[in-house]
């Protein structure tokens, strides 16, 4: 399972990130995120498309929608939508 996750507590450094959780074995790993240009990274949640993925990004300042292409290693970043 893919759950978007974005850390703003404070205190906490803020971080974005997509994790891979397995159901099986009760484990989860952040999945590396290859290509991101230098833009903020909230993940507001996804919708699965094969093996791309639209991300919807939001800060205080910015939405952006990125396609990610889900990759064996981790996820890439292909282009802003």
């Amino acid at each position: 399972m893919l759950v978007s996750c974005d850390e703003r507590r404070n205190g906490f450094p803020a971080r974005g990130e997509i994790q891979q959780i397995s159901l099986v074995s009760d484990t989860r790993i952040s999945l590396p995120l290859v290509n991101l240009p230098a833009i903020p990274f909230h993940p507001h949640g996804f919708d699965l498309q094969n093996v791309m993925v639209l991300i919807i990004c939001m800060s205080l300042t910015i939405t952006e929608t990125l396609l990610i292409q889900i990759q064996c290693y981790g996820l890439k970043f292909i282009r802003k939508v």
